[in-house]
């Protein structure tokens, strides 16, 4: 399902961020002046309950650095009900650490409960290669304490996450980084009525089904992965899987590329995921976003993400 990549909520109440030093952050609720000032402007509509944004964004899309250590900030937003939030960020499409307090994180947790609004300062853990403008993607994924595995009557869900992807400028320098662009070979294309991403793991044929909620593999084999993504207007898009919202290798690469599509096709086949090296079990999220490669920073393009299931590592 197709979704803007950010979004806003109108809410009355605000709370404030008690801390960021541990794995999952607990919120405490406390009026915030300088937090309703900004709830002020944010946009009614957003069913979600929950928002995200980075900043300062110097225009849409761009976020602009005098060195890579420099801090930036994101801000949560979240009403009406208890959640944990999942936050990781990416730098040319592959996940990287951040630093928040000192502590690196490579996925920062926060649980709210109630009305919340809490602003944290991050920085990047490791330098990008200088003289380049890099993507930055930010991701956050509501309801990352569940696991698709113990819901006996909940539905699995494709709304739970929102992507921002900017532009990052370090210094004086207007070149683009240089992106692996060797594009995957889909099986199938179809028309389709809509467009997203639909993963499962059935091999005996390609067929447009939601994944079993739970899928038990060995750790550190590969896992047939079948994939249904794309149909939009734009032609290419980028398709990257998290387990437990850590990024996956696919065929050996952090993401799979898909280029030169005819509008509203939809591309079907396989794909080898590597499974975690630890036993346990992971949440597995497929992710697609349209136009990956934009010169231009757009931080609210249409991103869409599958239905999840619990992978079980043994």
């Amino acid at each position: 399902m197709i979704r803007k990549a950010r979004l806003f909520i109108l809410v009355i109440f605000c709370t404030a961020v008690c801390g960021c030093g541990s794995s999952v952050t607990d919120s405490e609720e406390m009026d915030s002046p300088k937090h309703m000032e900004g709830m002020d402007q944010l946009l009614e509509g957003n069913t979600m309950g929950y928002a995200f944004s980075v900043y300062p964004e110097e225009e849409r899309g761009e976020l602009r650095l005098a060195s890579w250590e420099e801090p930036l900030n994101f801000q949560v937003e979240s009403a009406g009900t208890q959640r944990q939030f999942a936050i990781y960020f990416m730098c040319d499409y592959r996940q990287v650490p951040i630093l928040i307090d000192g502590v690196t994180y490579d996925q920062f947790y926060i649980g709210v409960d109630g009305n919340y609004s809490g602003e944290y300062s991050f920085s990047l853990a490791e330098e990008p290669e200088p003289g380049k403008v890099h993507k930055l993607t930010a991701v956050m994924t509501a309801y990352s304490d569940v696991l698709m595995a113990d819901q006996e009557n909940t539905p699995v869900s494709t709304l739970d996450s929102l992507i921002l992807n900017f532009n990052l400028s370090i210094g004086d320098v207007q070149e683009m980084t240089s992106f692996e662009k060797k594009a995957a070979d889909a099986e199938l294309l179809y028309d389709s009525a809509g467009s997203g991403i639909i993963l499962n793991t059935y091999t005996d044929e390609l067929v447009s089904k939601i994944p079993e909620k739970e899928v038990h593999v060995r750790q550190g084999e590969e896992l047939t992965i079948q994939y249904h993504a794309g149909a939009f207007e734009e032609n290419d898009f980028l398709m990257f899987i998290t387990a437990g919202y850590e990024q996956m290798r696919l065929n050996g690469q952090d993401y799979l590329y898909f280029s030169d599509l005819p509008p509203k096709q939809m591309a079907a086949g396989y794909c080898q995921m590597e499974t975690p090296e630890e036993p346990g079990r992971y949440e597995v999220i497929g992710y697609v976003i349209p136009q990956p490669f934009l010169e231009s920073g757009l931080s609210d393009q249409h991103s869409s993400e599958s239905y999840r299931f619990t992978l079980v590592v043994e």
